[in-house]
């Protein structure tokens, strides 16, 4: 099966180097560029013509310079490589296309579906080699079902490119030790079924996580959660701790309402697991 990551990580190294114009260069150039061979240049010239996003005119002549043109921003060549595999119904590999050049797939998932006005539905089926397990916050232990919970769910604050992001708070902040915390949460957040997460569906949340046998080493710091008010709520740490918001960001600290269960997949994020099908669509 053809790589279509690489090819599009090779695709995007040409483009920053001579960019959406025609530009003169020859194999030997290419060779050193790419860090492959003089012969296996030639191979990914024809591939890449062949599929659309370059066109090569070469000249006669081992050091003559040809003429390298790029039709398609590296991202637009993505989209629709995945469009390809989508419409083939070969979803297994979306998230690897989408993550070329080492990109956060689960960002560049959002970008594309706002991206492609096509899909209808906006939604992604997802197949795996096994069966998933509960997409509870707490009980998400292993990497694939926690994916799905950061998408389904929100938390008080998110991580972007390690910087962090407001959530379903829109601000903080905390004493000068940082040792009480007070969160204020955005108004009119409504779940997938159409009932509103509250304040109180926070601090149930958080104090239900730090009573998990499982969780409770790392977030052992957590004194107390307390309701303020419907637009905030404050917590209380045993130890000063400035990075508090990078360890609610994580996935098992997600927020929602009281009536999930197993059976009963209801969060507030941008994706939503569809009850019949058991497909991911965005909301």
């Amino acid at each position: 099966m053809e790589n279509i990551k690489r090819k599009l990580e090779v695709y995007e190294i040409l483009f920053r180097k001579y960019g959406p114009v025609a530009s003169s260069c020859n194999i030997t150039e290419l060779s050193l560029l790419l860090k492959v061979s003089e012969r296996h240049v030639q191979t990914v010239i024809k591939r890449l013509v062949n599929t659309g996003w370059i066109e090569w005119k070469a000249t006669p002549g081992r050091s003559k310079k040809a003429q390298l043109t790029c039709y398609k921003e590296p991202i637009e060549a993505c989209y629709d490589c995945v469009s390809n595999v989508v419409d083939s119904g070969n979803t297994d590999s979306v998230l690897n296309i989408l993550s070329f050049g080492g990109r956060n797939a689960s960002i560049e998932l959002k970008k594309y579906l706002l991206h492609s006005n096509n899909i209808v539905p906006r939604s992604v089926c997802m197949p795996f080699h096994r069966k998933i397990g509960s997409l509870l916050p707490h009980h998400a232990i292993c990497r694939t079902e926690r994916y799905l919970v950061s998408q389904i769910f929100q938390r008080l604050v998110s991580i972007d490119n390690d910087i962090i992001h407001p959530d379903f708070a829109h601000h903080w902040e905390h004493d000068s030790s940082a040792a009480q915390w007070r969160f204020y949460l955005r108004s009119g957040v409504v779940c997938h079924d159409g009932n509103p997460l509250t304040a109180k569906d926070v601090v149930r949340c958080l104090k239900t996580l730090i009573a998990n046998y499982y969780w409770s080493p790392l977030y052992s710091n957590l004194k107390g959660i307390r309701f303020l008010s419907e637009e905030c709520i404050e917590i209380t740490l045993s130890e000063g701790d400035f990075h508090l918001p990078r360890l609610l960001a994580r996935s098992e600290a997600s927020i929602y309402p009281i009536h999930v269960s197993t059976d009963k997949i209801v969060g507030s994020g941008p994706f939503f697991i569809h009850p019949q099908i058991h497909s991911f669509q965005q909301r």
